[in-house]
């Protein structure tokens, strides 16, 4: 008895990433892009998990920075404002709420 022979195709990673990259600039549903070129679907969808799970991240690993405000008088500061400034574009405004006198 003669072996079936199997159609399945094995893609290199340079392969997979054009296909990828391709499907992005393609605009249409996974399932419409693999039937068109003869993808399987399912071998397709673990493809792009795959790549966003080595994808590595471009985001920075958060840091904490501890920040102290010198009061310029010895009378609590009255609503006050600190502003920072993110080089991303981001403003962050931190109000102080006035501090009830006794």
């Amino acid at each position: 008895m003669m072996a079936a022979m199997s159609n399945r195709r094995h893609f290199t990673q340079s392969e997979r990433e054009y296909w990828l990259a391709h499907f992005e600039k393609h605009q249409s549903t996974a399932t419409s892009f693999c039937r068109q070129h003869g993808l399987c679907y399912q071998t397709f969808l673990r493809w792009r998990r795959d790549a966003r799970i080595n994808k590595p991240s471009s985001a920075a690993p958060a840091t904490f920075i501890e920040l102290a405000l010198s009061v310029r008088s010895s009378t609590p500061p009255m609503g006050e404002m600190v502003e920072l400034t993110f080089s991303s574009g981001l403003t962050l405004r931190i109000q102080s709420q006035p501090t009830p006198q006794s």
